[in-house]
């Protein structure tokens, strides 16, 4: 919000965001995406196989790789910023050089970070593997914490507020690698630099290592193309994606990834012990819930669509035309939910099996069909032909996976007859939930001319009343147990 405040939809925004994007991309490599699926179940072997001083060692290894790597990368992508940008991440923008220049600035100030959320993702790592997942899911709060500081009190202090934004990531960054640090006391484990640079399980991360790389960079390459094309069409078309993105990667994080987080050092731990139907019923019950509220977040974000962008972002330097872009954009983007969600539960499973291959085949081909389609679609759709084609092969990339993990005989269903229930029950349950919004939508339609006011509070009326619906038959058709889950919440906190 206070993003969209300070720099509404325009050349300052444009060129955050594509300040913000590579550092944001490659921690998807370095920090919590290929590097952390492989880490947590080779680590978690060792600390079930030979106690944790060995499991020290291994991450000792590990984090001094880490820096190494890190600190070259980061040199040479400062040193390289200027024509990274002009040749390969806004080509489009070449006849903007004011806008390049700013772009350049900012990524030299935000790229730092990256070495920042890397060592917060290892520590990360190292807790869940150890079951205390609450420190890292705290993370992402003080990067936003760091934001809402820089941008109110930088620019008091006649500081751009482009400048402001850059200044405040890379901050929130210091911020999450302290906090990540402090959490590792703890459980009691050290971490630190070491002389030996070899173990014996070090080829074994970097053999799993390649081809996870392989499918999270390809992925990586698709947001990369998504935003050189963007910088081709018209002015501000980077931000409206990107804002809209936003809103799909919200629940994408409270579902999809904190199941996936959850998810793999069980599945690790099941595995190892032999333990097929614990891990077949873990996948089993991620994949219903998870898609569930994947669902039903797809439908409130898509009927909400323009009255949470307005409500939230339509002020300051955001305009409302700039607002029925955005929508438009998160609509085709959250559409696609459910499949993202079910994705990051999938890829899961082979990475507990230590398979890294598979989930690439999958990925190579969702790219070539993205991009293929973005071609396509943005010569019709503009902007939202890119978000379409996101959409369309989201869903590719998941029923293909879905399909090679049922083969590979990796992940079972426990249960058939219960998956047709839950899916039957997903199937009703969200049907009301949809009649209940569209109900409203035509007997009292959002009015963009309301005061401030009134639109939040239709807004998240509105939301409520479709998430109490949600809760409701949930909890009535025994889908979800809310009193149990209030109840496990409660003894936690007892026990902390």
């Amino acid at each position: 919000m206070l993003i969209a405040n300070k720099l509404g939809t325009s050349t300052a925004s444009d060129a955050f965001f594509v300040a913000m994007l590579m550092p944001n991309l490659l921690r998807r490599l370095f920090a919590e995406g290929a590097f952390g699926v492989v880490f947590v179940p080779i680590l978690t072997k060792i600390n079930q196989e030979k106690g944790q001083k060995a499991a020290e060692e291994f991450a000792a290894t590990t984090y001094t790789w880490l820096i190494l790597i890190l600190t070259i990368v980061t040199a040479l992508m400062l040193y390289f910023m200027e024509p990274f940008l002009t040749h390969v991440l806004a080509r489009g923008w070449a006849d903007d050089p004011e806008k390049l220049q700013l772009a350049t600035t900012l990524s030299r100030i935000t790229f730092p970070y990256l070495m920042l959320i890397t060592f917060a993702s290892l520590c990360g790592g190292i807790g869940n593997t150890f079951n205390n997942f609450a420190p890292f899911a705290l993370t992402p709060t003080l990067l936003n914490v760091s934001f809402i500081l820089g941008l109110i009190i930088l620019p008091l202090m006649n500081v751009d507020p482009a400048y402001a934004a850059a200044y405040s990531m890379t901050f929130g960054g210091v911020l999450q690698a302290v906090h990540m640090k402090m959490s590792l006391r703890k459980i009691h484990f050290k971490l630190k630099l070491t002389k030996e640079l070899k173990h014996p399980e070090t080829p074994n991360l970097l053999k799993r290592l390649g081809p996870a790389a392989l499918a999270v960079g390809i992925l990586q390459i698709s947001f990369v193309v998504d935003i050189l094309l963007a910088s081709y069409l018209e002015e501000n078309a980077v931000s409206y994606l990107q804002f809209a993105n936003r809103f799909y990667q919200q629940p994408l994080s409270l579902i999809g990834i904190a199941l996936a987080t959850v998810l793999l050092p069980h599945l690790s731990r099941s595995l190892k012990a032999h333990k097929q139907d614990e891990a077949n019923e873990s996948f089993q019950n991620a994949l219903t819930h998870g898609s569930s509220l994947a669902i039903f977040s797809s439908i409130a974000l898509v009927m909400l669509a323009f009255p949470l962008i307005d409500s939230l972002f339509g002020h300051g330097e955001f305009t409302a035309a700039a607002g029925m872009q955005v929508a438009s954009a998160m609509q085709l983007y959250c559409l696609a939910l459910p499949a993202y969600v079910m994705t990051k539960i999938t890829v899961t499973c082979f990475y507990a099996y230590g398979d890294t291959k598979t989930p690439l085949i999958s990925s190579v081909f969702a790219l070539v069909v993205n991009i293929t389609l973005n071609l396509i679609l943005m010569q019709y759709y503009g902007f939202l032909g890119l978000a379409m084609a996101t959409s369309i092969s989201g869903y590719l990339n998941a029923a293909l996976q879905y399909i090679l993990l049922y083969r590979k005989g990796y992940i079972q269903l426990k249960n058939k007859a219960e998956m047709k229930r839950n899916v039957g029950l997903t199937f009703i349950i969200n049907l009301c939930v949809l009649m209940v919004f569209t109900i409203i939508h035509y007997t009292l339609s959002y009015d963009d001319k309301w005061p401030t006011i009134y639109k939040l509070l239709y807004t998240a009326g509105v939301g409520s009343l479709g998430l109490c619906t949600f809760i409701f038959l949930s909890h009535k058709l025994k889908f979800f147990n809310f009193i149990e889950i209030v109840r496990q919440i409660k003894g936690r906190k007892k026990r902390g």
